[in-house]
């Protein structure tokens, strides 16, 4: 197999396995014992855009299933500017539902972040 044939073969094998997951990923099925610990997972958060506030929609629609109380954020969590209207636009409005109810976030900074954040 040529390395041209076989790297079509792999971004197939790719996107079918995206397929896959993005359908079965619109079925919440994961353990929900009562009194475990639940929390989210976000990395690379995004800069505002519709696509963000989208994820921040699914989230609080998942969290009404398996409540989660936490998230935990693995970086490049703000792209761009990060002045204080960047970081409301970029952060609490994508994700205001889970703030509002109490939803704690919990960042490391990625190298898209500023070091400054970190207060």
């Amino acid at each position: 197999m040529t390395s041209r044939r076989a790297a079509r073969c792999l971004l197939l094998a790719i996107s079918l396995a995206a397929s896959v997951w993005t359908v079965a990923a619109q079925e919440l099925r994961l353990p929900n014992a009562g009194g475990s610990v639940k929390f989210a997972v976000i990395g690379d958060s995004g800069s505002g855009d519709r696509a963000q506030f989208e994820v921040g929609t699914q989230m609080a629609r998942f969290r009404r299933v398996f409540g989660f109380d936490r998230v935990i954020m693995l970086g490049d969590n703000i792209y761009g500017g990060q002045s204080a209207r960047d970081l409301d636009r970029k952060f609490a409005q994508p994700y205001k539902a889970l703030l509002d109810a109490g939803v704690q976030f919990y960042a490391a900074l990625g190298n898209h972040d500023s070091q400054e954040n970190r207060h």
